[in-house]
């Protein structure tokens, strides 16, 4: 198993010619990275990471829905509630 360079950069027209290499190992180019749980554009905008945690936010969700769907009403709401304050 080959091990991959931990570094990567963003596409950008101006870079596109360098040859950035660390320990002889070219960089990555990327669109987009997940560096501590957030997804970062070469852009810099937040788009792409507000539609992910949305994504995973409703995934919780209907896992919750899915796993407490026998108890009642009541109780599911004060369960949002507590994961939620």
């Amino acid at each position: 198993m080959a091990l991959l360079p931990k570094s990567r950069r963003f596409l950008a027209s101006q870079l596109d010619s360098c040859g950035f290499s660390i320990g002889s190992r070219p960089m990555e180019f990327v669109n987009s990275y997940l560096h501590l749980g957030h997804l970062i554009s070469y852009k810099l905008e937040d788009d792409d990471d507000i539609a992910r945690s949305q994504g995973q936010f409703i995934g919780q969700v209907n896992n919750v829905l899915a796993y407490f769907c026998k108890l009642d009403f009541f109780v599911r709401y004060r369960l949002f509630q507590s994961f939620l304050y």
